[in-house]
């Protein structure tokens, strides 16, 4: 999440005062080469963020139920049972 807001904030920055996406300079070429581009780059962001979410999935475990062992967010999945639901915790909370 925080690559792909800092490729919107840089899409924004650079590309918006540059010459690249202005259609009297380069056309519909030049739109089209940014947004593959742009398309590109997320698309590589998101299998990247793939990669590491299976990584600590198999040497951490499920990040929710580290979350969910804190002391004040462990009353969230007794207190609402959709919660524990949602992330599978029926046998924490002693349902």
């Amino acid at each position: 999440m925080v690559a792909l807001v800092a490729l919107a904030v840089g899409t924004a920055n650079y590309l918006v005062g540059s010459d690249l996406i202005d259609d009297a300079v380069s056309g519909d070429l030049g739109l089209t080469a940014v947004a593959l581009g742009w398309l590109f780059f997320v698309s590589r962001v998101m299998v990247a963020s793939l990669g590491v979410n299976a990584v600590v999935f198999e040497e951490v475990g499920s990040v929710s139920h580290l979350l969910l062992v804190i002391p004040g967010i462990r009353r969230i999945p007794a207190r609402y049972p959709a919660v524990a639901r949602f992330f599978d915790l029926a046998d924490d909370t002693g349902q």
